[in-house]
């Protein structure tokens, strides 16, 4: 039965969301290999922590990633982050695959793949204007 999810990469986005997630009752794994990345995560993550390397396939294993519902790929590299989301995919064959991106220079090689793409940046600038229009 598939129902945890998985957030790779514990920096300010990853942190963030796993927390949120966490604090919403969510079953959250979160994987970094840098263990002080761990501290940014606040108090309301009551999730599980692997510090090592997602590029491992036996740490994506411990985390049973099989199993997941979702895994949410948030490194500090987009190359890194398309490489986990075709791992998840073609291997694992994960449901949900949400893939971090930086800028939009790699769109391409997300065409046509069925992983839903997160640009912080454009986020952002929608969110400007959607409360500019709010006023």
């Amino acid at each position: 039965m598939r129902g945890h999810i998985i957030v790779i990469g514990s920096g300010k986005f990853g942190s963030y969301l796993a927390s949120s997630l966490s604090a919403r009752g969510q079953d959250v794994i979160l994987i970094d290999k840098d263990k002080d990345a761990f501290n940014k995560l606040t108090d309301e993550f009551a999730g599980y922590e692997i510090n090592d390397d997602a590029f491992e396939l036996e740490v994506l294993e411990e985390a049973e990633v099989s199993k997941a519902a979702q895994v949410i790929i948030a490194t500090n590299s987009d190359n890194a982050n398309i490489f986990l989301a075709a791992i998840c995919d073609e291997i694992y064959h994960v449901p949900q695959i949400f893939v971090r991106q930086s800028n939009e220079d790699k769109v391409s090689l997300l065409a046509g793949t069925r992983y839903k793409v997160i640009y912080p940046f454009n986020l952002s600038i929608q969110q400007y204007f959607n409360m500019l229009e709010g006023n």
